[in-house]
Order: C-alpha cells, then structure tokens, then sequence
C-alpha cells in the first residue's frame, strides 16, 4: 500500500510486509511526535520522538484522529525497536 505524507510517498508496512526506515519530521509549530502505547491520544505518553530521529515501522493500525500538519488522518504507525515498542501519528516520512 502507498500512503502520501508530506508530499512524500512512503510504503505502508503491513503486518506481513518488511519494515519500512522513516523519520519524524517537523512543522514550524511542532518539532516532535508523542509515542504512545496504542493508536490514539487516549493511550499513555511513552515520550517524545525528536524531529530527524529515524524509526523503523513495523505496520499501522487506525486509532483515534489526530490533526496533522496536512490534513487528519486516524493511521498510527508502530514503531518497532524501541525500549517500549509504541505507536505514533501523522508526523514520520521517508
């Protein structure tokens, strides 16, 4: 699956697919993206992925709506190799 963000065009892991390398990038107004324990706000902060941190992520899931820097969009990504494996919006491009 594609999935455009950014302008960018990035491939969508599946469960069944390879983990696709990304980063998180920023917007004047935000330099970060929460990690988070499940797709969606209500779930617990597991803290802040800095803007250019890479990340590996392993599939999505849809959660909860989250406002982002070019429209909303309810995909979060679960981002694998982390000391808590988490889940996190909107914000991660290749």
């Amino acid at each position: 699956m594609l999935l455009v963000i950014a302008g960018s065009v990035i491939v969508v892991p599946t469960a069944s697919a390879d983990d696709v390398t990304a980063k998180v990038f920023d917007t004047p107004e935000v330099r970060y993206v929460w990690m988070r324990s499940g797709p969606g706000t209500s779930y617990n902060t597991l803290g802040q992925l800095s803007a250019g941190t890479p990340v590996t992520l392993e599939c999505y899931s849809y959660g909860s709506q989250v406002n982002a820097p070019y429209g909303a969009t309810n995909i979060w990504y679960k981002l694998k190799d982390r000391d808590n494996e988490g889940y996190s919006g909107a914000r991660i491009r290749n």
